[in-house]
């Protein structure tokens, strides 16, 4: 830095005036065409005036100025000073360092740095095709942020983990030709979600305690209700929809309790422990539910009821001829009963004596009589239906033969 009042002082400045004093007396000398002798004169005097010695002189004595003016080592010092004091620009010697301690640096153009390692970066300006590194921490100074690390993206909440998202090469589940394949998981600490804006609507929750995929429809007692696949860790689960009157139809299975088909809230089919029960909550006469069978209905054991029916309307019945009450009364004659006991029943500790008769499914020649007309088209079972109606013209037969006695006797 040059001080201007310093150089007003020095010798070379002096030189500088008497020689413009010596141009004004050479332009006055030429413009009244001086003779060569005026000319020599005023060459001398500028040479006596500005002699090689003061010119050495005077530039060595600036020379020496700027060397204490701007010296190796001083440029920063001058910098710090000009700055009022603050130490701006450092320079740790020998370990190739230069320290810029500002509050604000900028640069307005491009800067090329080969390799920079920043500990706090506020990154809203940010703009970068590829971002590459082993760790990236993206948490606020209370810990709570993400956190990517190789394949793994953790969520923290206070310097603690709340889950996961990573990259498994190793699945749980295997495509179907079992090769194998890659797995994009979720891990989570207490609960992870995915559900819209507003907590309505199709949502799908998973914790230790419960996994839920379903559709919000509506509350009962304080508690949503979904219409989906509920699972809980206490084996009790739900697979359901919410009807517009707001009950729930649902499949209910519970390890202690079985399971539960039920209708509006108030119709079940339950199946526990060997029992099955369709049920009313709300009505319990014998016409409050009905179990229709289109077709046959096969039961090994008893079925006991209030009443038995059977379709005899002649809208359902076709190829109709009238019975021979006699050949009724053969076929019951033809019948060799029998007492029995079941096999079953015996073996579950039931000794209870049947009567009636026996198709004789073992030998080729049946060692039990039983006429055609009371098997049933299965060929393991009677025909009771047939047997009663087979009773009724034995009766009619014998109705007729006991009247005719007694006209006989009259």
């Amino acid at each position: 830095m040059f001080d201007p009042d310093f150089f007003k002082s020095m010798t070379f400045i002096k030189t500088i005036s008497n020689l413009t004093q010596s141009l004004d007396g050479l332009r006055s000398t030429v413009a009244t065409k001086a003779d060569q002798s005026t000319v020599t004169e005023l060459s001398n005097l500028v040479q006596a005036k500005v002699s090689s010695g003061d010119f050495v002189s005077t530039t060595t004595q600036l020379k020496n100025l700027i060397n204490q003016r701007v010296q190796v080592g001083d440029v920063i010092s001058q910098i710090n000073q000009e700055a009022g004091g603050n130490t701006l620009i450092q320079v740790s010697n020998g370990k190739g360092s230069l320290i810029l301690d500002a509050g604000n640096t900028i640069i307005t153009g491009k800067a090329w740095i080969p390799s920079a390692a920043i500990a706090n970066l506020t990154a809203d300006q940010v703009q970068a095709g590829t971002l590459k590194g082993i760790k990236v921490d993206f948490r606020n100074s209370d810990g709570t942020g993400m956190i990517a690390d190789g394949s793994t993206l953790t969520f923290d909440v206070s310097n603690t983990p709340a889950g996961y998202l990573s990259y498994n090469g190793m699945p749980v589940a295997e495509i179907p030709d079992g090769s194998g394949g890659n797995e994009l998981t979720i891990r989570y600490g207490l609960s992870t979600a995915i559900i819209p804006d507003d907590s309505s609507g199709a949502q799908a929750t998973f914790s230790k305690a419960a996994q839920k995929i379903a559709y919000m429809t509506g509350t009962s007692q304080g508690k949503q209700m979904l219409s989906g696949l509920e699972v809980h860790s206490n084996n009790h689960h739900w697979l359901g929809a919410v009807n517009s009157d707001a009950t729930y139809n649902r499949l209910e299975i519970n390890s202690n309790d079985g399971v539960n088909l039920t209708w509006h809230d108030n119709t079940h089919f339950w199946i526990s422990d060997g029992n099955a029960k369709l049920y009313k909550d709300t009505d319990d006469s014998s016409t409050a539910t009905k179990l229709e069978v289109h077709g046959w209905a096969w039961i090994n054991g008893w079925c006991e009821a209030a009443g038995h029916s059977q379709h005899s309307t002649l809208s359902s019945k076709t190829r109709i001829e009238e019975a021979d009450p006699d050949h009724m009364l053969d076929l019951i004659n033809q019948t060799e009963l029998t007492t029995f006991a079941y096999k079953s029943e015996l073996a579950g500790g039931t000794n209870h004596r049947h009567i009636g008769p026996i198709i004789d499914d073992i030998n080729d020649v049946a060692q039990y009589q039983i006429p055609s007309e009371f098997i049933a088209p299965t060929k393991t079972a009677r025909d009771d239906d047939n047997m009663i109606g087979a009773l009724f013209g034995a009766v009619q037969a014998l109705t007729k033969r006991i009247n005719t006695l007694e006209e006989k006797t009259k």
